[in-house]
């Protein structure tokens, strides 16, 4: 077993609070909860936003799909809705359809997932729906296309090697599965991404579940078949929660929530590099208040990386953003502060450009909302004041305030003996035979 230790260092940083002025915003006040899943830009002014709902039918679950523009005008909002559950994961353009995958209990109607696919046309109209049901819980992960097509990614208790595996299929051009295929082990492992390394071989990035309950990333390179010639995982001593993937020329970026420092109940991020060429490792950094911060999202500007995180800041929440460049140092952070109202927690944010982005906000009294915002460059704001911040700045509010900063402690890597096999359709009932609504919902009331 391969240790990667980094002496562990603990810095005080500068954290600054900043309210941003000139900012245009539109909220979806609905009476319940949205779940932001994903955003994707549809050309240059136009995107979709999609996710889940609890605000406009009877049943737990549904799937939305809003369309909106640079505006903020809506220009379309739909719900897919089953009988009981149905939970979007995730939602991609493919071959000029786009393409929804989700856990849903609408078909078997009981506590067992399986997965629910709907097929849109560029006009978002539902051209055709199916259930794919095992014996026992089967789970929607990604969409993903590459050289060869387009796959299906998930995860299955129904067939596999005595424990959650890896369930992969690909899309036929009528979007029916054609193959499938399951990777894993006899321990608990789901999948997050599938990632084209060269032609014919694929980086298949999986949460692993460790005998002793903690998550670790497992990495394993694979062929058109799935047949697997490398496999590993690394982590620390506790919990990583792989969150996203950054990708550059030469390195992989693979971020978590950890709870891996002291104490070992709070969450901080974690970001691990490795070369894309041979899969080494380069380094690791992680941050973190002594409250729990949480993954939300991150956006390559001007060789940096900018990350959006979750905290508390003086007992009330706040979105922070950390500035990196690819050596992984810490150039500075901030908190923006109050922007969407005293209180409220920014459950979900989705930088679209420079100066738009989708934003998922919390409070008490309106529980999940669904926002737009528009402003000027924040990357380039950022980046021209973080030197100078101390000094008076105009249109800021400037705060110092200290953030635990450190360089992970105890990172382990070791190897890990995966099976690959391909399996029958015959395991699994695929069917058309499930009763589902999709309705267009009047939002003039709610969108302000």
């Amino acid at each position: 077993m391969r240790k990667l230790i980094i002496a562990f260092i603990v810095l005080l940083m500068s954290l600054f609070i900043i309210v941003f002025s000139q900012v245009e915003m539109k909220v979806m006040y609905a009476p319940s909860i949205e779940k932001v899943k994903k955003v994707m830009g549809l050309g240059d002014d136009e995107f979709l936003i999609v996710g889940d709902t609890k605000s406009f039918t009877e049943t737990s679950d549904d799937w939305f799909i809003l369309k909106a523009n640079s505006k903020h005008d809506i220009l379309k909002f739909s719900i897919l809705s089953g009988a009981f559950s149905d939970k979007l994961v995730d939602f991609n353009n493919v071959n000029s359809y786009f393409v929804g995958i989700g856990d849903t209990w609408s078909f078997r109607r009981e506590s067992l997932d399986d997965i629910l696919v709907g097929v849109f046309d560029k006009d978002l109209n539902l051209v055709k729906y199916y259930v794919v049901s095992g014996t026992r819980d089967d789970r929607a992960s990604k969409i993903i296309s590459v050289r060869n097509g387009t796959y299906f990614l998930g995860s299955t208790r129904s067939v596999g090697f005595g424990a959650e595996s890896n369930l992969i299929y690909k899309f036929g051009p009528d979007f029916y599965p054609t193959n499938f295929w399951v990777v894993g082990s006899s321990v608990d492992q789901t999948p997050f991404d599938l990632i084209e390394i060269s032609p014919s071989k694929y980086l298949l990035v999986s949460s692993y579940q460790k005998l002793s309950g903690n998550k670790d990333c497992l990495l394993a390179v694979v062929d058109d078949n799935f047949n697997v010639s490398r496999a590993f995982a690394f982590g620390g001593g506790f919990d990583e929660e792989i969150t996203d993937i950054i990708q550059t020329k030469d390195n992989f970026y693979f971020i978590f929530n950890t709870r891996s420092f002291k104490p070992q109940d709070k969450s901080n991020i974690l970001i691990s590099s490795f070369k894309k060429s041979n899969l080494n490792y380069v380094r690791s950094f992680a941050f973190g208040t002594l409250e729990d911060d949480f993954y939300l999202s991150s956006y390559q500007y001007d060789d940096n990386i900018f990350v959006f995180f979750s905290t508390m800041i003086d007992k009330k929440p706040a979105l922070a953003v950390a500035i990196l460049d690819y050596n992984l140092a810490l150039k500075a952070t901030y908190v923006i502060n109050d922007l969407f109202g005293i209180d409220s927690k920014v459950s979900g944010f989705f930088p679209l450009k420079e100066n738009l982005f989708a934003v998922n906000i919390f409070n008490l009294n309106t529980l999940d909302d669904i926002s737009i915002f528009s402003s000027k460059n924040i990357f380039d704001y950022l980046l021209q004041d973080y030197k100078k911040i101390s000094k008076n700045v105009q249109n800021l509010r400037v705060e110092k305030y200290y953030l635990k900063v450190a360089k992970y402690p105890n990172i382990e890597s070791y190897p890990v003996e995966l099976k690959s096999e391909s399996i029958s359709p015959d395991n699994f009932v695929i069917t058309d035979q499930i009763k589902l609504n999709y309705t267009d919902i009047n939002y003039q009331d709610i969108w302000k």
